[in-house]
């Protein structure tokens, strides 16, 4: 963690870390991508208007594991991103 730390700052320094470097590849490196997306409907009169994001989230983490058949105990970070969602 304390070299991941030293990294960053060294991007926002605008100086090399020491020892690790984007674009380094590292035996430590997994990275796993999948993109999915809940449908499309109408805002505020939509089939999905009364859908919590949390279950739609839900959905689409079951959707990634099938897709990728990995073993959810692996995964470490996940990243995910949302535009507009109610009340925010």
């Amino acid at each position: 963690m304390a070299a991941r730390l030293n990294q960053v700052s060294s991007h926002l320094a605008g100086t090399k870390a020491p020892a690790t470097q984007i674009g380094v590849k590292s035996q430590d490196d997994i990275v796993i991508v999948q993109a999915l997306r809940t449908p499309i409907t109408r805002a505020r009169k939509g089939g999905f208007k009364d859908t919590t994001s949390e279950y739609l989230l839900g959905n689409i983490l079951k959707g990634v594991v099938e897709r990728t058949k990995i073993d959810p105990a692996l995964v470490e970070d996940i990243c995910v991103g949302n535009v507009c969602p109610p009340g925010g």
